[in-house]
């Protein structure tokens, strides 16, 4: 009997690890082709910045009542309606060839994340409670297949059928991942929410506090540059499409190779404030950097600082935010946590975009350098405790 429910248990985790894949695949196929058809439909930089604030606004709106009631609601459940309206964003840009509807999109998109709490939760009841945080380390492999799958296939589609394709095969990702899901069991049982009372001395933790602001600020920083308004600068020297796509496959490999160093060396060897404060400086060297770079080679090899600065960053915060949450907590920490860097996902852009319209693209990516400069300087003060990964 108990090798039956282990060969289930393994069963529903290989689906789940699948749809996450195809899922994630859908979430970012298209994600490099954005700024450029709506530059070709005419909008302003600004509204570029709302399009892609949306998608942190919805987070920063659903992340806390997801994590406080994803065990009430039902994981599963919660997959099934992320998958379904990462499909249904992807074909509203797609069908409608509206500036609106990109904003519409994208803030689906954002309402698709915020189930990204439930897939971490789901896949670690698949597993002895000894093997939580391994299970969640693999999840997030998944997630980071589906992307490098996304940005690779998305710029071959593109590169043979024209930009639509990548909306395209994202949507047609996001129908594949919602179908699988009907065919994953959840047999956790179901709790009563996190109280009030609870979630509030749950964010009262200094760590999970400290952490989810210098996460906001990664995200403000990623949100700003390389997840849009560098897709601007490259398409202006000349970038192809196919070549935008690609461009990903340069931040997204170093930034994993960066978070796998981490978890197997350099937390037991470095304190995490000199990764994270590493981490800002070499996001504030890319964004000086990269109005300087003229061509795809320059652009490409520039992007790795970004990818390596994120990961020493992100990566870093995100295995530190819950370390003394008790488990039972947990999933209402990770939607405050995750709540409070979709501020940094919905300020970034918008105000990239006010200063990309009001002085220049290079004027935000020097304010943006700025900033990460000034995050870098206030990392040592800020971890004065709290400051070790394995403590």
């Amino acid at each position: 009997m108990t090798q039956k429910i282990k060969a289930k248990g393994k069963f529903n985790a290989s689906l789940l690890f699948l749809a996450t894949t195809f899922f994630w695949f859908g979430q970012y196929a298209y994600v490099p082709y954005v700024n450029p058809t709506l530059s070709h439909l005419g909008t302003s930089a600004v509204f570029m910045g709302w399009v892609s604030g949306a998608y942190g606004m919805t987070q920063l709106i659903l992340r806390v009542p997801l994590g406080l009631w994803t065990d009430r609601i039902g994981k599963k459940r919660s997959v099934t309606i992320g998958c379904l309206l990462c499909a249904v964003s992807s074909f509203c840009m797609l069908s409608i060839s509206h500036p609106a509807a990109f904003l519409i999109g994208r803030g689906l998109a954002g309402a698709a994340s915020s189930s990204w709490v439930a897939f971490t939760i789901l896949y670690s009841t698949y597993f002895p409670a000894e093997q939580s945080s391994a299970s969640i380390a693999m999840i997030n492999v998944s997630s980071q297949i589906g992307q490098l799958t996304a940005f690779a296939a998305g710029g071959a589609a593109v590169s043979l059928f024209g930009v639509k394709a990548s909306f395209i095969t994202a949507g047609i990702a996001g129908v594949i991942a919602f179908i699988l899901t009907f065919f994953i069991s959840d047999q956790s049982a179901a709790k009563a929410p996190v109280s009030l009372r609870d979630f509030i001395i749950v964010i009262r933790n200094r760590n999970l506090l400290i952490c989810s602001l210098y996460s906001a600020a990664a995200q403000l920083i990623a949100f700003s540059t390389f997840q849009t308004f560098v897709n601007n600068h490259a398409a202006a020297v000349g970038l192809n499409m196919e070549q935008l796509s690609y461009m990903y496959l340069f931040v997204l490999a170093p930034c994993i190779i960066a978070g796998y160093i981490i978890g197997k060396h350099l937390f037991r060897l470095i304190n995490v404030k000199i990764l994270i404060a590493a981490g800002f400086l070499l996001l504030a060297a890319y964004c000086f950097i990269i109005p300087a770079a003229v061509n795809a080679a320059q652009i490409f090899l520039t992007s790795i600082l970004a990818g390596v600065g994120y990961g020493f960053t992100f990566n870093v915060l995100l295995g530190l935010c819950v370390k003394d949450i008790p488990m039972e907590k947990r999933s209402a920490a990770m939607g405050f946590f995750q709540a409070v860097y979709g501020i940094g996902m919905t300020l970034g852009p918008v105000v990239m975009g006010w200063i990309t319209d009001s002085f220049s693209l290079n004027a935000g990516f020097m304010t943006i350098a700025a900033v990460s400069l000034l995050t870098a300087a206030s990392v040592p003060a800020a971890f004065t405790r709290g400051a070790s990964y394995t403590d």
